[in-house]
């Protein structure tokens, strides 16, 4: 399914325990001595979050919570907070084990402090302290960076782009976002912004307007007539429905036109996509390919890899590599 819903949700399956087994896991975790990092992926739909080791593998079942109604700050901390409680409940180790928590939000922030500025996908954490609050409640130190360069950096690190030196990563679903990651480190630019895409003019709207998964919706209309989501959109691709795939097909078109400035501009070894609504690729994947190809320059054209995420947890991983270097 292209999207998630309801509440807490284990991102595998865990054999039922009995009242022994429990009582042995709990033994177990209070013997582990292994330290772990919390990896946060805080979006508009949803939060997912995992611990991991320090060599960035998981140590436990992603969990995921709906991120709630997203006018509400006070809806949206307590969703956070106890998808981390959650995540290290599923880790095998206790709190206090936890050495730092990682956490990717959408934009833009204020990287010095943690803040996220005014996401649009976030109303209700409009200059929201969000390092400060998450230090308070846990008392370890809180990593913040944006969503997309955490999802760049764990498929950099760990996934699709692990020998790549200049990895391009974008992220489409509720909203739109996109990192670069050279040589195993994010590239912040000058404001912390570089990256920042969603704003950008696209025809009569914008990037994000276009390719989150509203955008995908908006095209369908424009071209039919017709209300469907970007979900059903995916299930009717799937079904061999003539006009969504013509829809998905127009889709990857006009990605591959938006993206080709930032292949010109940054001439990457690889664009990884993730994001709810790149679990549609195969129906726009070799359109975008496609045209962007032909727009760029021929070099790249000849050498860019264009690939799907490796990595299930890619964002949640880069959000708690964030804790293991100056990333």
């Amino acid at each position: 399914m292209l999207f998630s819903a309801g509440s807490l949700r284990i991102c595998h399956s865990i054999r039922p325990e009995s009242k022994r087994t429990g009582a042995r896991k709990e033994s177990h975790r209070m013997m582990n001595d292994e330290k772990g990092i919390v990896g946060v992926d805080l979006g508009g739909t949803k939060i997912r979050a995992a611990v991991t080791a320090r060599n960035g593998s998981l140590m436990g079942p992603a969990v995921e919570r709906p991120t709630g109604n997203r006018k509400s700050r006070k809806t949206v901390e307590a969703a956070l907070m106890r998808s981390i409680q959650d995540a290290v409940g599923q880790s095998g180790i206790a709190m206090e084990q936890v050495e730092a928590i990682g956490i990717g939000a959408p934009g833009p922030l204020d990287l010095s402090t943690g803040t996220i500025l005014k996401a649009p996908n976030l109303p209700g954490l409009h200059h929201y302290p969000l390092r400060r609050r998450v230090e308070e409640r846990f008392r370890v130190p809180v990593r913040v960076d944006n969503d997309g360069n955490c999802f760049t950096l764990g498929e950099a690190l760990y996934g699709s782009g692990r020998s790549k030196g200049i990895v391009l990563g974008v992220t489409l679903g509720t909203g739109v976002g996109c990192g670069v990651v050279i040589g195993g480190r994010v590239f912040h630019g000058a404001t912390g912004t570089a990256g920042e895409i969603w704003a950008t003019p696209y025809g009569r709207s914008t990037i994000e307007e276009w390719f989150s998964a509203r955008g995908v919706s908006g095209l369908h209309q424009r071209r039919t007539g017709e209300s469907r989501g970007a979900r059903q959109l995916f299930q009717s691709a799937e079904s061999g429905d003539r006009e969504a795939l013509k829809t998905w097909d127009r889709f990857g078109y006009h990605l591959g036109r938006a993206l080709a400035a930032l292949v010109n501009l940054l001439d990457p070894d690889l664009i990884a996509l993730g994001g709810s609504v790149s679990r549609a690729h195969a129906f726009f994947l070799p359109a975008m390919d496609k045209n962007l190809r032909k727009i760029i320059n021929p070099a790249p054209a000849q050498y860019l890899q264009i690939l799907p995420a490796l990595l299930k947890e890619g964002a949640v991983q880069g959000a708690a590599a964030l804790c293991r270097s100056r990333a």
